[in-house]
């Protein structure tokens, strides 16, 4: 099993690789965005501490601010801020660019490769089938890329949270280095658990459509052989598979988000002892507990990402795989294209 498991990382590290290679400009500048927000992130927890620091705390034990000091990290804070969305904007649209440049050009190569199969490559494979190969194969195949600059992203916000906690405070880096290890290990189980589950619903998923499409393109013969009860059980059959195994991924990805979801809490209940002793030993101020803590709260989503792209990995390998298969097909030489060759198995 561990030989499996190890081997799918693989294939999908391959995977993604040769997605990225259709569009790596634009992918590189989805990056680049992400790693803007990532840096603006941290920043901007670093910032937080600076105002309690300068200008929250003064305010309330002096009684007076001066105003240079709000105004400046007034000043601070926007400026993170439209740095954020400078760099969300960037990430988003040239996401979207990538998936869907890639998505085209991975349909175009099935559907150019299904018009120079022989014919009886066609007699054999009802077209339903055929069709679940150029879509919805397809879009399970390129769904990773739209999150993966931001989970790429993520290891930049770890990176610098890390060094920053460090720097700021080994002692309460601690507990985050503690909690972090834990997401991330969710993440990976997670991957493991849900290979099988979803490769389960991508055959389900070309079934309901085999059976839609003979049903409908023989709709002359059932009705004259009185089959439609017949016909109508085949496709309640399929859409029950279709839809246990759907309920399955769904159910494996509930339980992991609700214990995602837990673990910053539990880490900021173990933070604050720790940090209210540092602040009364003076090796901490109270901004810099409060730049930890919001830390430990934004990191949620983005970590959750890593799982995402994690959650849709074994898809995409498997939907490559379909398609791969189909992609072997020999044609006419003179219809050969070399673009059509994925990543090994």
């Amino acid at each position: 099993m561990e030989r499996e498991e190890g081997r799918l990382i693989r294939r999908g590290a391959a995977t993604l690789v040769w997605l990225i290679r259709r569009k790596p400009g634009t992918f590189a500048v989805a990056v680049t965005g992400a790693a803007v927000y990532a840096g603006a992130t941290v920043a901007g927890s670093w910032a937080l501490g600076r105002v309690t620091d300068r200008v929250i705390l003064p305010r309330f034990t002096g009684g007076d601010v001066a105003g240079g000091a709000v105004f400046a990290t007034v000043g601070l804070v926007v400026a993170i801020g439209l740095l954020k969305a400078a760099g969300i904007v960037t990430r988003r649209g040239f996401a979207t660019f990538t998936n869907a440049g890639v998505g085209a050009s991975l349909r175009e190569s099935v559907v150019r490769h299904f018009q120079a199969v022989p014919y009886s490559f066609h007699q054999t494979n009802p077209t339903g089938e055929l069709l679940a190969y150029a879509s919805s194969d397809v879009d399970a195949t390129i769904e990773v890329l739209a999150p993966l600059p931001f989970a790429l992203g993520v290891v930049v916000i770890l990176v610098s949270s890390a060094a920053w906690m460090l720097y700021t405070d080994p002692t309460l880096s601690l507990v985050a280095f503690v909690v972090f290890p834990l997401l991330l290990g969710m993440n990976v189980f997670y991957q493991r658990r849900v290979e099988r589950p979803a490769a389960s619903v991508q055959d389900r998923l070309g079934e309901v459509s085999g059976v839609a499409h003979e049903s409908f393109e023989g709709a002359m013969v059932v009705k004259s052989m009185g089959a439609e009860a017949i016909e109508a059980n085949r496709f309640r059959a399929a859409s029950e598979r279709l839809r246990d195994a759907k309920i399955q991924v769904a159910t494996m990805r509930a339980t992991f988000d609700s214990v995602l979801d837990s673990l910053p809490t539990a880490g900021i209940t173990l933070l604050l002892p720790v940090a209210a002793y540092r602040v009364d030993a003076g090796a901490v101020s109270v901004g810099q507990v409060v730049s930890f803590v919001n830390l430990f709260t934004i990191l949620v989503w983005p970590l959750r990402l890593i799982g995402y792209v994690l959650g849709e990995l074994p898809r995409s390998v498997v939907s490559l795989d379909r398609i791969r298969s189909v992609l072997a097909e020999p044609v006419d030489p003179r219809w050969a294209n070399p673009d059509l060759d994925g990543p090994g198995a």
